[in-house]
């Protein structure tokens, strides 16, 4: 590997984006023209502008409807693909708000919205944050305690396995202190359940994890802090999972026997990276998708290890690339007109620029794989979701599917 400018972080992105821009300047150029002109006819038509606190406001980094309980109660630790709004409770400058009205703008839902309500009729919960404030630090609320026996939602935006992973995001609540709210919350429910009871509640509850997609994105392909000087593909690959294994175990430490594993999508035909590797026909990148691959085999020989070294437990390792890539590979027999441009972006492909207006979405997102430069559509994740719950179009989860695992005694 050849050597590396020492920068420090700022002058990395700047570094990074300005590579980018001379490679698509002048429909970089044109493109944002146009968009900084919407911006400002949008805004004078918003009296209110950008504000925090309206119905349907949308946080470009964080937009939630909340995570159910499954069986008896499903409990999420994810990331920025899963857009949950642990972020609205914390300080930070980066995430972008702004009133849109969802009749325009239909934003893609996490993949459990899907499965909750629609297989099994349950209601949804808020963030961990949101409970935990109405709350109070070191209080328990009976009433409180009887909406965190439905389920928990402990995803952050921005969050990858590492907690440097997304820092230029602004504020986030990394897995491992996603995992320590997990404890928190153990502790809460044991003082107002009892010992017995709540050991009881967390060994047939269902944890759901999907995160490690910003730890790539946001950290590794970027080289923030020079990380690839200091780590080949396969070494940073172990290094997470040896973290996710880290985290699992303290779970396991607190009676938790059920975990889904989401593995990573195919990132490399995200629209943004297509736009960034100079993709001509739409051709996922190899190289980015080849690591991602690599991490998901260790993901995945982590889990039966695991299985295996701890009695008891059960992981279930859900293989998001083999049912993205079956999406790609059989677009029209789901139903997509293109598994290449974004639904709401800018650039080639859509990859340039993340989607921050109405007027910049398609008419019809339900056609698209994509819904902005990173994630994937509502259509994509009701699909997905129908996997994880039973393998309905293809099958992605071994050794067992979400229906299977919540019937485990």
């Amino acid at each position: 590997m050849g050597s590396r400018t020492n920068l420090d972080q700022d002058n990395i992105m700047t570094a990074y984006y300005g590579e980018l821009l001379k490679t698509d300047r002048q429909v970089f150029e044109t493109q944002l023209e146009e968009l900084l002109q919407k911006m400002a006819s949008y805004y004078r038509k918003t009296r209110q502008g950008i504000i925090k606190q309206q119905k349907f406001m949308l946080p470009i980094h964080a937009k939630s409807k909340g995570l159910a309980q499954l069986l008896v109660r499903l409990w999420v630790s994810a990331e920025q693909l899963l857009k949950l709004k642990s972020n609205q409770f914390c300080s930070t400058t980066t995430t972008v708000w702004a009133s849109f009205d969802p009749a325009v703008l239909s934003t893609p839902a996490e993949l459990t919205t899907w499965i909750s309500p629609e297989k099994l009729g349950l209601p949804f919960v808020p963030p961990y944050l949101e409970q935990n404030m109405r709350m109070g630090v070191g209080s328990v609320d009976l009433s409180n305690i009887d909406g965190m026996i439905q389920g928990v939602n402990y995803a952050s935006a921005a969050a990858g396995i590492l907690s440097s992973s997304g820092s230029e995001l602004g504020m986030h609540v990394s897995l491992s202190q996603q995992v320590q709210q997990v404890e928190d919350t153990y502790e809460q429910l044991s003082l107002a359940l009892g010992e017995a009871a709540t050991t009881d509640l967390f060994r047939k509850s269902v944890f759901f994890f999907s995160i490690g997609s910003n730890d790539f994105i946001h950290y590794y392909l970027r080289n923030v802090s020079g990380v690839q000087m200091r780590y080949l593909p396969w070494e940073f690959n172990q290094l997470l999972v040896n973290a996710m294994r880290q985290e699992i175990k303290n779970l396991y430490n607190i009676n938790v026997r059920k975990v889904v594993m989401m593995g990573l999508p195919p990132v490399g035909c995200a629209p943004h990276f297509l736009w960034e590797y100079g993709s001509q026909d739409g051709e996922c990148i190899d190289y980015i998708n080849n690591v991602v691959i690599q991490f998901n085999y260790a993901l995945r020989y982590m889990s039966s290890e695991f299985i295996r070294q701890h009695p008891g437990s059960m992981i279930s390792y859900c293989d998001t690339f083999e049912g993205s890539v079956d999406i790609l590979k059989n677009r029209d027999r789901y139903g997509f007109l293109t598994t290449t441009d974004a639904c709401c972006g800018l650039g080639k492909y859509g990859g340039l620029f993340m989607c921050v207006l109405p007027q910049m979405a398609c008419s019809d997102a339900s056609s698209h794989v994509w819904w902005d430069e990173f994630h994937p559509t509502d259509a994509v994740n009701r699909i997905l979701a129908d996997n994880v719950w039973s393998g309905e179009h293809t099958k992605m989860c071994y050794p067992v599917d979400l229906q299977q695992m919540v019937k485990l005694k």
